[in-house]
């Protein structure tokens, strides 16, 4: 059965440049099969030269030509499915008469880059903005936690001398911690807009592909019990494999206790099992281990993850 839609992150209301157009904007999965609807003050929009609807991706978005006072008001987005009901996200808008010209507006819109160089694969989030004669402030969050520069974040503002700015955040090799919704809030003298990105955690195409569901195993070996976690992938680069404990650290192997190898099937193309023992498993090892295979050529990330819970 397909899954129920769900609204993912919070809806975003952008004015474009010289405030002709704004363009309320919301994002749901699952991406497929699914019917949107806009409302607005109980009445169902259409397209026509005041209205524009557009679907993409698992984003709805909603293009109101000429906003005036009178657009101010609630306004509705439904996700219906044949199977699963539907769910509505409610999105008040105050259209301001006296909105200043100085407030900061989007010159280009937020958009999302791949970039591929020589240390491998990172994301740009990027928008620029026209502030006017006055200074404009950029504070970035994911998640609504602040986000500041790091070895693999960094945030860049770029001023010019006509009041135009560019602001972008790089992550450097991103995986599944990126997830998530991030917004920049950019605030000058007369008002402040606000870049929405929701990072979905789509898989690419070249990812490691697993080919069936993790095993655990249990045997006698050498006169000890042991705990065998076994994944098996596919994937035609050449794999790199890190296995985690319960508390996230990096598992090594050991003599005594842990033994982590990858084992290449020979019979089938580009097909592999990654395995790990545990050898006399405590209380305390109960929890979720989690397999990451990296491809090492073009760095796409897949990640496996065991519950293991033994009663004693």
């Amino acid at each position: 059965m397909a899954p129920k839609p769900i609204f993912v992150g919070k809806p975003s209301i952008r004015l474009l440049k010289d405030l002709k157009s704004m363009i309320l904007e919301t994002s749901f999965q699952p991406q497929n099969f699914i019917e949107v609807k806009w409302i607005f003050n109980g009445e169902k929009i259409t397209d026509n030269e005041k209205y524009k609807t557009r679907v993409k991706a698992g984003n709805a978005t909603l293009k109101i030509k000429n906003p005036t006072i009178n657009d101010s008001g609630k306004y509705v987005c439904e996700l219906k499915s044949s199977k699963n009901g539907s769910v509505k996200q409610n999105i008040q808008v105050e259209v301001l008469k006296d909105r200043s010209k100085n407030a900061p507006i989007f010159i280009d819109e937020p958009s999302e880059n791949w970039i591929e160089d020589k240390n491998g694969k990172k994301l740009i989030l990027k928008f620029s903005i026209q502030s006017g004669t006055t200074k404009a402030y950029f504070s970035w969050t994911k998640d609504d936690e602040p986000i500041k520069s790091s070895g693999r974040v960094l945030i860049r503002t770029k001023e010019e001398s006509d009041g135009k700015y560019t602001a972008s955040l790089e992550i450097r090799d991103p995986d599944s911690d990126e997830i998530g919704e991030y917004l920049c809030t950019v605030k000058n003298d007369f008002g402040q807009l606000q870049a929405i990105f929701n990072l979905e955690g789509e898989i690419s195409p070249n990812a490691p592909e697993f080919t069936r569901k993790p095993l655990i195993i249990e045997k006698e070996k050498n006169g000890e019990h042991v705990t065998v976690f076994d994944v098996a992938f596919r994937t035609s680069d050449e794999p790199i494999i890190t296995w985690f404990d319960p508390k996230n650290n990096i598992l090594t192997e050991s003599e005594d206790r842990m033994k982590i190898y990858l084992e290449k099937d020979e019979s089938a193309e580009n097909m592999y099992t990654a395995i790990f023992e545990l050898k006399n498993y405590q209380e305390s090892d109960n929890g979720i281990f989690t397999c990451k295979i990296q491809n090492k050529t073009t760095k796409e990330i897949s990640l496996a993850e065991i519950f293991l819970n033994i009663e004693f």
